[in-house]
């Protein structure tokens, strides 16, 4: 048997980083990858560019419809490495990362299962976000959490111009995920009811809380994205066939609500409220106005971050149930798109806001994280300054 000789000069490789330029022997494995009708064993030398023809073999296959789904599997030491060059290599594709601490023998039966059920993850407009299930394996504890060293790094480089704050997901965030059709059946295995489970949630937040303040915090961010969903029509579905958007509002609120009971008077809690925000696509449409007397009348939070970028998020008037002496920070800004928006249409709609809340009780921000996913959102880095610049001169103008 003669082994074929493969040549790739013919490869065009449209999806490829334009950055990337590959040598003739790279593209030779990846025209025998694509090509070979079996396995392919590749000889190499330490250096020679294994990883980018392996990563454009299988994007090639899967591209042409020779493959369903690829996977690499990889020695723990290159894990990361090996994630950073395909990545580099195919900015697009979405990669759905397992790591160790993911596939412990006691988690490997329910992720390998997960990989030939599931295509992708949750499904946003117009695209697939990544593989990342969450699931609970015992009660709710908490003894150090990571966010708190995460914290400290940020912290020391404050100055007295700048303020570290923390950004964590909501307690009903985290409630929801784990009520949702797909994971029930196994919350009830530990929490036979919604009460006991918002109860030991809120004190696993508190613990939390109350490490990041011993840590110097005094600025934490919940980023809420069940409000958001909660407004878009049909989302109460995604709670089960017997769900109430009524009794799902007020375990919301209560388990936010619980979290925050008995902070220190010097920690400012504020909550952002979020309809989806990855690589430029939204999960969410809809006007706060469904959830609008229970959210910013009853939680008891400082502040509110909202998204008011496009029409998805209806008009300002809910405004008007924002309680007592609570801010909102107003999300004109996109972070979604490069382009600029125009100076003055965004000043026109802060005053179209004041009608409903005052002035001095107002803020402007982007409208979401640059990148609120690890791929980011479809914006350089020029481009993201630029929005920010944007933002302070409006607000120097407006709140001169």
């Amino acid at each position: 048997y003669q082994i074929p000789h493969y040549k790739g000069d013919f490869l065009i490789l449209p999806d490829m980083n334009t950055d990337v330029k590959l040598y003739d022997h790279q593209r030779a494995a990846i025209a025998r990858i694509v090509l070979s009708p079996n396995n392919v064993l590749l000889d190499h030398d330490v250096g020679a560019g294994k990883t980018y023809a392996m990563a454009a073999g299988i994007h090639e296959r899967v591209r042409i419809g020779l493959s369903n789904k690829a996977m690499f599997v990889v020695p723990n030491a290159v894990l990361e490495p090996t994630v950073q060059a395909y990545r580099f290599l195919y900015p697009e594709d979405v990669l759905d990362v397992i790591y160790p601490s993911q596939f412990k023998p006691a988690l490997r039966s329910k992720v390998i299962e997960r990989i030939k059920k599931t295509e992708n993850g949750v499904t946003f407009h117009g695209e697939q976000a990544l593989i990342d299930d969450t699931w609970l394996s015992g009660k709710i504890s908490v003894d150090s959490h990571p966010f708190v060293e995460h914290y400290k790094f940020v912290k020391a480089l404050e100055d007295e111009n700048t303020v570290a704050k923390q950004t964590i997901p909501a307690p009903a965030q985290f409630f929801q995920q784990f009520i949702i059709p797909a994971n029930i059946e196994t919350t009830r295995k530990f929490y036979p009811t919604d009460e006991e489970f918002i109860n030991d949630i809120a004190n696993g937040y508190k613990k939390v809380i109350k490490d990041l303040y011993d840590a110097g915090c005094r600025n934490i961010q919940f980023d809420d994205c069940t409000w958001g969903v909660l407004v878009a029509e049909g989302s109460v579905a995604r709670y089960g066939e017997d769900a109430d958007f009524k009794d799902i509002s007020e375990k919301l609120l209560k388990v936010n609500n619980l979290a925050i009971e008995g902070k220190p008077d010097d920690l400012v809690i504020n909550t952002h409220v979020c309809r989806g925000n990855y690589h430029s696509a939204y999960f969410s449409s809809g006007a706060y106005d469904p959830v609008a007397e229970k959210l910013f009348g009853e939680e008891n939070v400082n502040a509110y971050y909202l998204e008011f970028d496009d029409e998805r998020s209806g008009g300002f008037e809910p405004l008007k149930y924002v309680s007592g002496d609570k801010k909102v920070v107003l999300g004109l800004i996109t972070t979604k798109s490069p382009v600029l928006e125009d100076k003055q249409t965004v000043i026109n709609r802060i005053h179209e806001a004041a009608k409903y809340i005052p002035l001095d009780r107002l803020y402007l921000s982007p409208q979401c994280g640059f990148a609120s996913c690890e791929i980011g959102n479809k914006l350089t880095e020029e481009e993201q300054w630029a929005k920010l610049a944007l933002v302070k001169e409006i607000a120097e103008e407006v709140w001169k």
